[in-house]
């Protein structure tokens, strides 16, 4: 709740380190440790803030960055939305998993390092294509600012499947690594 006769609103969200409550569908009845951009495992110019849930770039449109999620999964199914804010020509946003075992920062990550191009990852542009493991084609739709990305992450079943404003497009990777703890992650790279 708000202060009496304060115009500040409070954002606070409940983060337990064990699930609790049912979910009826209602939201926000069930209680747990959810994973945010983790600003210890950033590479390149991304900047994140609001309590580490949104992500850009400090050094302007062709800068590279990539950021993590503090939480990995070796097993199990998992879905992360990405609301896009904004889009400007320069650069394409990304956002998809990556092993979080792959070097994402000191001298094994140079700043021109993005999860386009990390190993044991699947990522999905902002002009529609997908990169796996580093090498780019082909796969749905294009975003912008206002849309909607959601990722569904099947670790047992090696696979990660896009949607666009709930639309799916399409499994795009069945062959993520099977050995490692992936997470979700998003970053930027110059056009």
């Amino acid at each position: 709740p708000n202060s009496p006769g304060s115009n500040i609103e409070l954002d606070s969200l409940v983060d337990t380190p064990f699930e609790s409550g049912t979910d009826t569908g209602i939201g926000g009845e069930v209680r747990g440790n959810y994973a945010t951009l983790n600003p210890l495992d950033e590479n390149g110019s991304s900047a994140i803030s609001n309590g580490n849930l949104d992500m850009g770039n400090s050094q302007g449109g062709l800068a590279w960055g990539t950021n993590r999620a503090t939480i990995g999964a070796s097993s199990g199914k998992y879905f992360a939305e990405y609301t896009c804010t904004a889009s400007s020509g320069g650069f394409r946003q990304v956002i998809g998993v990556v092993s979080m075992e792959v070097a994402n920062t000191g001298a094994a990550a140079p700043s021109n390092v993005s999860l386009n191009n990390l190993s044991d990852s699947a990522a999905y542009f902002n002009n529609g294509q997908k990169s796996l493991n580093g090498s780019t084609s082909s796969y749905g739709d294009a975003w912008t600012g206002g849309d909607v990305i959601g990722i569904a992450l099947d670790v047992d079943a090696n696979t990660v499947t896009f949607y666009k404003n709930g639309v799916s497009q399409g499994v795009a990777s069945s062959a993520l690594a099977s050995d490692v703890a992936m997470t979700f992650a998003g970053g930027k790279i110059s056009s």
